[in-house]
């Protein structure tokens, strides 16, 4: 009895440890009505997870959250965090917050000690207003010349190793899809890619495993 009394408690510890491990964005403010900008609240969910290693940033299912241009960066991290998309998370739709559009949707940066991406939830770009009528070309906001317009990625893993993307589905992407930047044993399978865009972009990345659907 004694011994069964001993591993319930080392479960009940381990399962303790495992959720003390998850930051569920709602936690930092997250509203997750498709309204309310809720790019600070990941940011802060993250910036928490950061210090722990082995964590996950939980965007839960059945919520949809707004959120902008955001930078995730992990030159202060632990070793592989895990970001879990199970809800929606879509992209706004007024070119003022995409500068002159060179910046990156979600970028996961200098994530040396491993990343992953995943979860059965949405990444939906909202991509139909740069799009020009024949859809092949990024419409050109209003005083905006051509060469101040860069592609804009919906999903970008730069600088980072031991990079996974899984089971995602990326839609209405302004341009690219995903992009790796100078990446080092990256691993993407089972990535859903809808509407317009560029799957899979790479530069400077190693790849050890690519399969999409």
């Amino acid at each position: 009895c004694g011994v069964q009394v001993l591993e319930l408690a080392l479960l009940e510890k381990v399962i303790t440890e495992k959720e003390d491990q998850i930051f569920d964005v709602r936690c930092f403010g997250d509203k997750g009505d498709g309204r309310t900008d809720d790019t600070k609240a990941f940011q802060d969910a993250w910036s928490d997870a950061c210090k722990m290693e082995g964590s996950t940033v939980l965007d839960p299912s059945k919520f949809t959250f707004l959120v902008g241009p955001v930078s995730l960066s992990g030159a202060n991290c632990q070793p592989n965090i895990v970001f879990q998309l199970d809800g929606i998370i879509i992209a706004p739709t007024y070119f003022q917050c995409w500068g002159n559009g060179s910046l990156p949707w979600l970028d996961f940066t200098y994530l040396r000690g491993g990343v992953t991406v995943q979860g059965k939830g949405i990444l939906d770009g909202r991509g139909s207003r740069w799009w020009k009528d024949d859809g092949k070309e990024p419409k050109i906001p209003l005083n905006t010349s051509f060469q101040q317009i860069s592609p804009i990625h919906a999903l970008r893993l730069n600088a980072s190793t031991n990079v996974a993307a899984k089971a995602i589905t990326i839609q209405n992407s302004p341009q690219f899809h995903l992009k790796f930047n100078y990446c080092k044993r990256v691993v993407v399978h089972d990535m859903t890619a809808d509407s317009l865009g560029t799957v899979l972009t790479q530069m400077g990345s190693t790849y050890t495993t690519v399969k999409m659907c």
